[in-house]
C-alpha cells in the first residue's frame, strides 16, 4: 500500500510525466507552492531525497520491481502504451510527452 494521499499521489505522477511545477499546479488547479510541498511531503512519506528517487520508489511501491535495465525497458513500454492510448488521434502531443518520457528514463539510467 502506498502510505501517500491523492494529492501527493496526482503531484508525483505529473513530477513522473517530466510536467513543470507550474504546469502541474495549473492542471490541477492548486498553487505552485501547495504542488511543491505535496511534492515535499511524498518525498519524505516515501524516505527519498530527490525527485528522481521519488519516482522510482513510487513506481517500484505501486509495480513492485526495482529498477535495473529490464525493468526499465518495461515500464517505459507501459508508459508509452498507455501514453498512446489516452492522447489517440493527438500525435504532436504523442511525440512531446513520448520524449519527455525517454529522456527521463535515459537520464535515470546513466545516474543508477
Amino acid at each position: 500500500m502506498i502510505p501517500l494521499t491523492a494529492s501527493e499521489t496526482d503531484a508525483v505522477l505529473y513530477l513522473a510525466e517530466h510536467e513543470v511545477v507550474k504546469v502541474a499546479a495549473d492542471k490541477r488547479c492548486v498553487s505552485e507552492h501547495t504542488e511543491k510541498n505535496q511534492i515535499k511531503s511524498a518525498m519524505a512519506k516515501l524516505g527519498v531525497t530527490t525527485q528522481i528517487g521519488l519516482i522510482k520508489e513510487f513506481f517500484r511501491l505501486i509495480y513492485g520491481i526495482e529498477f535495473n535495465l529490464q525493468d526499465a525497458r518495461q515500464m517505459l513500454a507501459i508508459f508509452f502504451l498507455s501514453l498512446f492510448l489516452s492522447t489517440w488521434g493527438n500525435w504532436d502531443q504523442v511525440a512531446c510527452r513520448a520524449r519527455r518520457i525517454r529522456g527521463r528514463f535515459e537520464y535515470e539510467l546513466m545516474v543508477a
